[in-house]
């Protein structure tokens, strides 16, 4: 057990926490059901040592001078054991109802980021793959390389509403490959050459992680909502960092039979339902397609008027393709 939660017990037992510190405990319980009877285990322990402590006459000697087999004699097996027993029980009935109440917190949670994702603000995030897949990562794609387009690890998604986007990917020497759609035509803007348009707003859109799952994370809305119906969720804590720091909470998302997406989705969010970092985990195995994906919440602000139509993004004299 990591120190940090070792000290919540300890201040549980001591009654000394503050009320951030027992929701993280409350957290933490509710994780799993080892963590309830390591919990049921402390609480066993701690008062076995008050109810002999309470029975120490007090000319006894200091405690030092007696081993702990000498102050606290075991108990029974047929005490100890059922003691235990019940505790556990009490235990792993409180994490199940813990569960039940962890379902409805999250489900709470999902519809504080459903509100805020209706918010009328462009979103920029950086994308990072975690997990690139048994064959890992592909080479670096040089610009010019016979049509080849550059992975999306390091790239820059930008979002308004739920059909207007810009992805920014690079090639090995730093050129930027650009889709995006305005929300009435889709459109790619390569270094050099024509800009390909179609209207077909979705047609430069497979590179946005959760495409081909139908979960593109491009229309915050939708997705959480399509949350609430393939996937189980739960609360869970928040571990040491940054995130902790600045006391996000984090939704897990467990996808359910045969429903289409990733595996698994995680999503950190503050306390207006923000949602400022995004895991996709267990994405369908593809040739040279990342199985993990990270989108890193950074910034949110208006990108201007015209930032989703190509034109911004190339000059007046660039050649039309449409297809």
């Amino acid at each position: 057990m990591d120190d940090q939660f070792q000290d919540l017990i300890d201040g549980y037992l001591d009654d000394s926490l503050s009320r951030e510190q027992w929701l993280r405990l409350n957290a933490w319980l509710k994780v799993s059901p080892s963590h309830a009877e390591r919990f049921a285990r402390a609480m066993l322990l701690h008062d076995r040592l008050y109810t002999e402590l309470r029975a120490e006459p007090v000319e006894a000697a200091p405690i030092k001078t007696l081993t702990l087999r000498q102050r606290f004699p075991i108990m029974p097996w047929s005490v100890t054991i059922g003691s235990i027993a019940a505790l556990l029980l009490v235990a792993l009935f409180f994490w199940q109802e813990q569960t039940v109440s962890s379902a409805s917190a999250a489900s709470a949670a999902l519809d504080r980021m459903i509100e805020a994702a209706q918010e009328s603000v462009d979103r920029v995030y950086r994308i990072h793959v975690i997990d690139y897949g048994p064959a890992g990562p592909a080479p670096q794609v040089q610009a010019g390389g016979g049509g080849r387009k550059p992975g999306i690890d390091g790239a820059e998604l930008s979002v308004r509403g739920s059909d207007r986007f810009v992805l920014r990917r690079f090639f090995g020497n730093g050129t930027e490959f650009l889709t995006g759609s305005d929300g009435k035509i889709g459109w790619a803007v390569a270094p050099k050459g024509a800009v390909h348009l179609s209207r077909d707003t979705r047609r430069f859109r497979r590179a946005v992680p959760g495409e081909h799952e139908e979960v593109p994370f491009l229309d915050l809305r939708a997705d959480f909502d399509e949350l609430r119906r393939g996937y189980d969720l739960q609360l869970a804590a928040v571990e040491a960092g940054d995130a902790q720091a600045r006391q996000w909470q984090r939704l897990i998302a467990v996808r359910r039979g045969r429903h289409r997406g990733p595996e698994r989705v995680e999503v950190w969010f503050d306390d207006r339902g923000v949602a400022h970092r995004i895991e996709l985990v267990g994405l369908p195995p593809e040739e040279q397609s990342p199985r993990s994906v990270v989108l890193e919440l950074i910034e949110q602000r208006d990108l201007g008027p015209d930032f989703f139509s190509h034109e911004s993004h190339h000059d007046a004299d660039r050649p039309i393709d449409w297809e």
